[in-house]
């Protein structure tokens, strides 16, 4: 057998400091009413106290608080062998860098809220497999699938506009870089999460997320932005915008 909380002994001192004090006051209290009534006058006007009643309430009380304690200390013994059948999840999280990522009307910007939500996800997460890839005109794939989540949030700290190659943006490359990531493991479930704040610029997004779909690979779409927009701050010149 062992404990849970095995610190909860250090408590137990606890149990006799509590029994005396509990019998001091008890007898404090007889030795009061003596100074104050004779037996005669304590007779007539006090109940009859029962010693063994005390020490029966005083037993009780005292292996009651000793049980709690032992209780608190989590007590557990024996084992029990059971299988538990799992099926990993993958998940490819694609993240738009565009320029236009660098606009503040979603606080701080657009591309620090992604990575925040992302990082909330991370959190939710046990045992699944994350992947991460950044992407503009192409897609770049950061972290491969792992379960090593410190080692994917110290990726996505990193990430910025040029954790991809410039160029218009192109979701179906990050579909088909986030397919190539999972590889040929058709027995987990696969799924992308792709975050932008644009559309398909290349018009190929439509025949990337046929593939995905024959592939049995499910495309989770989060938009980022206000529906009135904002400037793009321009990189090159602090203040500035492009």
């Amino acid at each position: 057998m062992n404990f849970s909380e095995p610190w909860v002994f250090y408590l137990l001192w606890s149990v006799p400091v509590f029994a005396v004090l509990l019998w001091w006051l008890w007898r404090r209290g007889r030795d009061r009413l003596a100074l104050l009534l004779d037996d005669t006058m304590r007779r007539k006007l006090c109940p009859m106290e029962s010693r063994r009643r005390f020490y029966l309430q005083f037993a009780c009380v005292t292996l009651g608080l000793l049980l709690t304690l032992l209780a608190a200390a989590g007590p557990r013994w024996g084992y029990r062998e059971e299988r538990v059948l799992q099926r990993g999840r993958d998940l490819v999280v694609a993240l738009d860098v565009s320029r236009s990522m660098l606009a503040r009307d979603v606080a701080p910007d657009r591309l620090r809220r992604a990575q925040a939500d992302v990082t909330d996800l991370l959190r939710v997460l046990q045992g699944d497999r994350v992947g991460l890839l950044a992407f503009r005109g192409r897609a770049v794939l950061l972290c491969p699938l792992t379960t090593d989540y410190n080692y994917l949030e110290s990726a996505l700290a990193e990430i910025s506009v040029d954790s991809a190659p410039p160029g218009e943006t192109d979701l179906a490359a990050a579909i088909d870089q986030a397919l190539a990531a999972f590889g040929d493991d058709v027995g987990a479930h696969r799924a992308v999460v792709m975050i932008s704040d644009g559309e398909d610029l290349a018009g190929r997004v439509d025949e990337a997320a046929r593939r995905a779909a024959e592939a049995g690979v499910v495309i989770f779409t989060v938009g980022l932005g206000s529906e009135a927009g904002a400037p793009i701050p321009d990189p090159e010149e602090p203040g500035g915008y492009m």
